[in-house]
């Protein structure tokens, strides 16, 4: 198991939808550099794994919205060749969700192994 915690929140739907694709481009560097100064050297996980994603943050997300915020997490996961891809093979269970927290707000996420058969 691999878990990971971000000190800023990702995107929501709204905001990730709208923004310039260097803002994006920046985001994503950001996530991926935190990432990696967590789990180096990054560990290759043998699929099928298990995604689980939580935003902590003061105001609760729209549930339509919520998802997109795993997605530069997922993607940094791609990168660094921890899975090789994020389709459905790959990723077959994938949890996002919320929990209330004062302040700026935080994102942890934990990626495993799951036994082929589930």
């Amino acid at each position: 198991m691999i878990e990971i915690e971000l000190p800023f929140l990702t995107p929501l739907a709204n905001k990730i939808l709208r923004m310039h694709w260097t803002a994006k481009s920046a985001m994503n560097k950001r996530v991926r550099e935190h990432i990696l100064h967590q789990i180096s050297p990054p560990k290759t996980l043998n699929p099928p794994v298990s995604i689980h994603v939580t935003r902590h943050s003061k105001q609760e997300p729209d549930p339509d919205g919520l998802p997109i915020c795993a997605k530069p997490i997922i993607d940094a996961f791609v990168y660094f060749g921890i899975i090789p891809d994020d389709n459905p093979a790959i990723v077959k269970k994938l949890v996002v969700d919320w929990e209330y927290a004062p302040g700026n707000g935080f994102i942890t996420a934990s990626i495993d192994e799951m036994d082929s058969k589930q």
